[in-house]
């Protein structure tokens, strides 16, 4: 889990950040970045997105913080 929120795996100082922002899962062997329905929402390489399955190549924005999944 990913948010402002103490309860949060990774809690980031964001104030553009939901409590509880988005969550990584695995799917197989894949990890997955879902957004909770966030206000902000997720944005890999600028497109908004639901859940997708995460690459190295890609960066995610959640808030003003930008993330890359190195697994």
């Amino acid at each position: 889990m990913i948010g402002r929120a103490p309860d949060c795996d990774v809690q980031l100082p964001d104030r553009a950040l939901g409590q509880h922002h988005a969550r990584v899962s695995r799917d197989g062997f894949d990890f997955v970045i879902e957004d909770l329905a966030s206000p902000g929402g997720i944005h890999r390489d600028s497109e908004r997105i639901a859940r997708v399955p995460m690459n190295p190549a890609n960066t995610y924005q959640l808030g003003t913080t930008k993330l890359r999944f190195f697994p």
